[in-house]
């Protein structure tokens, strides 16, 4: 396959067409290239988040592996949400989510305040244009003292991406709690090898 490194500037028909055009083959192409971020992910969510049964959003949550492996370390109450129909016909298979919603993350969530403890953005920052605006969403559907942990490339993971971290916890919408050291994104990528890894950051809602 293509590296998926060329889909940064992709509008979101065109996301949606080909996340959709990939599901299918979508967990074992990442799989084969070293793919962990799922697993990354899942790990940090046990050791931040005592309650293991508070609902928790999989913003972003493609073909259910950031599910599945939530799931796998005790996460009961799981809501996921995705561009791709394609890609959420196949999350709902794997039997670890109470409801799935086809989303753009560009657009308003479709969720009232304070409906979730906690929530994770795993692996799908690249295409959220507005980043900032992502994030106030987060912290309006998440409720005080929540978990949102997300991950970014580092190459995107940049000075203007912190500015807007920052920004959000000098206005006290949130208040950092962890970053990663750099883990492998997706190692087999031809575009992405050992150049491009991934940052795990959390934050708590305020």
């Amino acid at each position: 396959m293509k590296s998926i490194n060329k889909l940064k500037d992709a509008n979101v028909e065109q996301l949606e067409g080909h996340y959709d055009d990939w599901a299918v083959r979508y967990d074992e192409d990442l799989l084969s290239m070293g793919y962990r971020a799922h697993e990354f992910a899942a790990d940090d969510m046990a050791t931040l988040i005592r309650d293991r049964h508070a609902p928790v959003l999989d913003a972003g949550c493609g073909t259910g592996l950031t599910g599945r492996s939530l799931y796998e370390r005790g996460f009961d109450s799981l809501v996921g949400i995705d561009l791709s129909a394609e890609s959420l016909a196949l999350a709902e298979t794997k039997k670890c989510y109470d409801k799935l919603a086809k989303q753009d993350l560009g657009q308003p969530l479709t969720f009232g305040d304070d409906t979730f403890a906690h929530a994770q953005c795993i692996g799908t920052l690249t295409y959220v244009k507005d980043v900032e605006a992502f994030f106030r969403e987060i912290c309006r559907v998440v409720r005080t003292g929540g978990i949102f942990l997300y991950s970014q490339r580092t190459d995107l993971h940049d000075e203007a991406f912190e500015a807007v971290t920052e920004k959000l916890s000098q206005e006290g919408r949130w208040s950092f709690v962890s970053r990663s050291e750099r883990r492998p994104y997706i190692p087999g990528d031809p575009d992405y090898g050992d150049r491009i890894r991934i940052i795990f950051d959390a934050f708590r809602i305020r």
